[in-house]
């Protein structure tokens, strides 16, 4: 019982305590608001208050937190005094935040900022329209003094308002600051101006004394000057500007309400010279005369022409054609562009034709023909006396070029080439026939058939003379043939006819140590195609090699000549010509003999007859056993042999399939089989060369 009335002592009194601490802390809580409200703050013995200093010249609020209880220095952005007691900070805009402060004894304390004086930049635009409403004055009105940064603006004297007059409607944005540095956009909207557009006469006054015309554009409103070329009146009314030249043109004009009127100027009064050109052609001295004609005098602006005494033509002497543009200008300043065409003089060369006959007397008479007439240039020749024709009679072949000019020394070159060739053959009854070739270039060949007894006109595709003793055909191929002839009595004779130099053939030359050291470059351009080098002769002996082999193939390789290659043959047997195939094979490793490897049976200095001269049969082989070996080796292969040694020695047709290459020193090769080259003059004259050489054909 006694303990039950204890504890019941201890409850209550336990109460009244808990009761007695709520107490407490809700009047605490009550006094701490009531002292926020006036910013004052209490904690732990320190008050905290905040005091506000407006600044009206800097629109600018000083903010000050002032403590009893020394503060440390842990706000960057405020500035604590030297007693600890007042953080200072300035403020450019209104704002509201709690901040911390804490004392020396580490008590932090929560104030609050409040900054609401400042003033906050703000603007109105107003418009006024005056009664005829071509005008509108806008206004920008601001609540704080405005700085004055517009020029085409005009600010009150109180700062507060800008006022501008507008003719135009209009909307654009543009900015305005007050005098704390503040800036804001201003909005104009002008749309209710009326605008009359400017109505537009064009005049023109010439004069006559300066050839110049002034041009005066009148308008009805007045003009905004946005035209620096022309002069505007000082009642903005007329534009005005002078011409010196005529000219069509459109150019745009603004009126002071902002219409833009496009005005199309045509000036057409002044006078400017008319030229025209005469040209005169000297034929003596193969010049132009060219004149400049004007109906206006010029100046004398050209020294490379002369201006006539009445200033009205310039005069200049061309000895070229030529075409080319230059200025005229007249006494006005005006410049004509005059294009000058000279054409006349003479600068085409004579157009020759080169005729060629071959006389009776086995000459050749080279007509040159011209389509004008030719200066007498060429001494060695005889120029007719109407100078259209250059004649000159040759006794041996010709093959070269030569100068011709017309009379005005314009030249053209004209090639001589002929080749002639003539046979006599005795007939059964002592007559003769007499066969002429007249090879023109290497495209034409005239040929003649003279006999001395007359003929009978047999032949339709020959033109007979009219003295009855001569045939005449012109070839234009390559022919070999027999044709008959008949003479006046009957009797019928064969002749033979062989054409064989035209362009599908190549001409060249064998050579060898008898022709000594040879100048290959002068060879080269003395129109020789191609080479044929002997590499020695008889069997495979070193002392047997041609002792200029080596260098005349090294300079052909050199210098670009095809060539062949030919061993003179002294094989008496079948097992010595395959020596003659190994002495060949050794000396030719390492070259192309584009034009083949040639056996040279011949027996020129009689070692075959003085030593037995071999069968025909095995003439045969050794010739057959050569180009075999030769052209298993992956060589062209080639006889050589005179006309003779091949209808004799050389006839069976075994050899028919090789390549044969046929010595006839004569007018013509008359082999009846088919070969490839021909040698028709151990003769040859070749620059380079100081010896005669073989010159030799090659068909291709």
């Amino acid at each position: 019982m006694k303990n039950t009335i204890f504890y019941k002592i201890i409850f209550i009194l336990t109460i009244l305590i808990l009761l007695s601490c709520n107490l407490s802390f809700a009047l605490e809580n009550i006094i701490n608001k009531e002292t926020n409200n006036n910013e004052m703050y209490t904690k732990n013995d320190n008050e905290i208050s905040v005091k506000y200093e407006y600044n009206e010249k800097t629109n600018q609020v000083v903010a000050k937190i002032i403590s009893k209880i020394k503060l440390k220095n842990t706000k960057p952005s405020w500035k604590l005094s030297t007693d600890g007691l007042t953080y200072t900070k300035t403020f450019s805009e209104n704002t509201t935040y709690s901040t911390p402060v804490e004392d020396i004894n580490g008590v932090i304390t929560n104030v609050d900022i409040k900054i609401t004086q400042i003033k906050v930049f703000n603007i109105n635009i107003e418009y006024e329209y005056n009664n005829s409403k071509t005008q509108v004055i806008a206004k920008i009105i601001s609540n704080i003094k405005l700085k004055n940064t517009k020029p085409s603006w005009k600010l009150s004297a109180d700062g507060l308002t800008y006022t501008k007059t507008f003719t135009e409607n209009t909307i654009y944005s543009t900015p305005v600051e007050d005098i704390y540095g503040n800036t804001l956009t201003a909005n104009i909207k002008i749309n209710g101006i009326k605008q009359q557009k400017a109505t537009l006469n064009i005049k023109k006054i010439y004069d006559g004394s300066t050839n110049t015309v002034s041009a005066q554009i009148i308008s009805d409103v007045p003009l905004k000057n946005t035209k620096p070329s022309w002069k505007l009146s000082a009642d903005g009314l007329t534009y005005t500007k002078t011409f010196a030249q005529n000219t069509v043109y459109s150019t745009p004009v603004e009126d002071i309400y902002g219409n833009i009127i496009n005005v199309k100027i045509e000036i057409v009064e002044i006078r400017s010279a008319k030229v025209t050109m005469d040209y005169i052609y000297d034929e003596k001295t193969n010049s132009v005369t060219a004149k400049i004609i004007s109906d206006i005098k010029l100046k004398n602006t050209k020294p490379s022409w002369k201006l006539s005494s009445d200033s009205l033509t310039y005069t200049k002497v061309f000895a070229e054609n030529t075409t080319y543009s230059t200025p005229v200008e007249d006494i006005y300043g005006n410049v004509i562009n005059v294009t000058i065409k000279i054409e006349n003089i003479d600068i085409t060369p004579p157009e020759i034709t080169v005729e060629y006959i071959y006389n009776d007397d086995d000459t050749v008479t080279v007509y040159m023909k011209s389509n004008e007439k030719l200066s007498n240039t060429k001494p060695s020749w005889k120029l007719s006396q109407n100078q259209l024709v250059y004649e000159k009679t040759f006794t041996i072949d010709q093959n070269y070029i030569t100068p011709v000019a017309d009379l005005h020394g314009v030249e053209t070159n004209v090639k001589i080439e002929f080749k002639n060739r003539k046979f006599t053959y005795k007939q059964d009854d002592n007559s003769t026939i007499k066969v002429r070739y007249l090879y023109i270039g290497r495209t034409k060949a005239i040929v003649d058939i003279i006999s001395s007894v007359k003929i009978a006109d047999t032949k339709p595709s020959w033109k007979l003379s009219a003295d009855g003793y001569k045939y005449t055909k012109t070839f234009y191929d390559n022919n070999i043939y027999t044709t008959p002839i008949q003479d006046i009595n009957g009797v019928t004779k064969n002749v033979n006819v062989i054409v064989n130099l035209f362009d599908n053939y190549l001409t060249g030359i064998d050579v060898s140590a008898h022709q000594g050291k040879i100048n290959w470059a002068e060879v080269k351009n003395s129109g020789i195609d191609f080479a044929i080098i002997r590499c020695g002769y008889g069997q495979d002996i070193p002392s047997q090699d041609d002792t200029f082999f080596a260098r005349n193939i090294a300079e052909c390789e050199r210098l670009g000549i095809p060539y062949g290659i030919y061993l003179y043959s002294y094989a008496l047997t079948e097992n010595d010509a395959y020596s003659e195939a190994d002495h060949v094979l050794r000396l030719i490793k390492g070259h192309n003999p584009t034009f083949g490897i040639w056996i040279d049976i011949e027996d020129a200095d009689g070692y075959k007859t003085r030593y037995g001269m071999p069968s025909n049969e095995t003439l045969t082989n050794i010739a057959s056993i050569f180009c075999d070996k030769i052209m298993q080796n992956g060589y062209k292969a080639g006889i050589y042999a005179s006309c003779s040694w091949f209808s004799n020695q050389l006839s069976s047709p075994k050899l028919d399939n090789y390549n044969k290459w046929i010595a006839q020193w004569n007018s013509c090769c008359t082999y009846n089989k088919k070969y490839v080259m021909w040698q028709y003059t151990s003769k040859g004259k070749v620059n380079g060369i100081l010896t005669d050489v073989d010159t030799d054909i090659y068909y291709k």
